[in-house]
């Protein structure tokens, strides 16, 4: 990029970006462990979907379950059961969402790429 603009100088960014990025206010820290909290609540209620799904032997499309879970955001006795669970911790389910699209995928051949189905 140097060659393409030579009147501009770089430098780099990497001790900037690393600084900004390793300091941690209390909320920051709280945030986080809310948030590992929620993604711990949301992989159980996954579990037990496709636990359940397995048992009564009902046949469900991959996306199906998928949208399920996502809806727990939505599902206001799902988030006070979260809520529940975390006594205490003052959470705003408002501010809770997932990271990436949830991808649910079986056969034992996976597509890690972000929005891969099956």
């Amino acid at each position: 990029m140097k060659s393409e603009i030579p009147s501009i100088s770089f430098s780099d960014a990497d001790p900037f970006f690393r600084e900004v990025t390793s300091v941690k206010t209390k909320e920051d820290i709280a945030a986080s462990q809310i948030a590992s909290r929620f993604s711990d609540f949301a992989m159980k209620e996954l579990i037990d979907r496709i636990e359940n799904i397995i048992d009564i032997q009902k046949v469900e499309r991959h996306d199906q379950v998928a949208r399920k879970i996502e809806s727990i955001l939505d599902n206001n006795d799902k988030m006070n059961a979260f809520c529940l669970k975390n006594q205490g911790k003052n959470i705003d389910t408002g501010y809770l969402e997932f990271g990436y699209p949830i991808m649910v995928q079986s056969g034992g051949v996976y597509n890690l790429k972000m929005g891969a189905s099956c």
